[in-house]
């Protein structure tokens, strides 16, 4: 599976917009197929719909990193954060997905 690329987003309409903008570019680019990019740009959208609403809350300076990776037929993604809600509690963005 070939890195496709990352973003770093704070949890605002305008950084939302941004990350599907890219993600458009980047399915584009990768040549995946409509449907693989079509699902995971959903569940990329409700990953970040649930961060901003519940685990990046009550974060004074809240960051969302996404890292996907494409091959044909085939996706990967990891979202990290720094909410105050994470297990983790090190202050490390943690691989919570691939």
């Amino acid at each position: 599976m070939s890195f496709a690329g990352q973003i770093s987003l704070q949890p605002t309409p305008p950084d939302v917009t941004r990350l599907n903008a890219w993600l458009d570019q980047t399915f584009v680019e990768s040549g995946i197929q409509k449907s693989l990019a079509a699902d995971l740009k959903l569940c990329l959208n409700e990953i970040v719909a649930n961060l901003i609403s519940y685990g990046l809350k009550d974060t004074a300076a809240p960051m969302i990193a996404i890292e996907i990776w494409l091959q044909p037929g085939c996706a990967a993604a990891t979202v990290r954060d720094n909410g105050i809600t994470s297990i983790f509690g090190n202050g490390r963005f943690p691989r919570i997905g691939t």
